[in-house]
């Protein structure tokens, strides 16, 4: 096993938990106007508004850092 493979696995891990933060950001905020257009019940819900308004603070925050 080379010495930098893990390195590599690493970058790969970080890459895909922010693709996938940037999935949620972005697909959420296009399924809670799509859900109110196509009126489904879940984009409604607390836990899922709130999970991406904390989402979108974890975005804000950085980038006043």
């Amino acid at each position: 096993m080379n010495p930098t493979t893990p390195w590599l696995i690493a970058a790969d891990a970080v890459l895909l938990v922010h693709v996938l933060f940037v999935l949620f950001v972005v697909g959420g905020l296009v399924s809670i106007y799509a859900g109110r257009v196509f009126g489904w019940s879940w984009v409604h819900g607390r836990i899922w508004r709130l999970a991406h308004l904390a989402a979108i603070g974890v975005v804000v925050v950085q980038s006043w850092l």
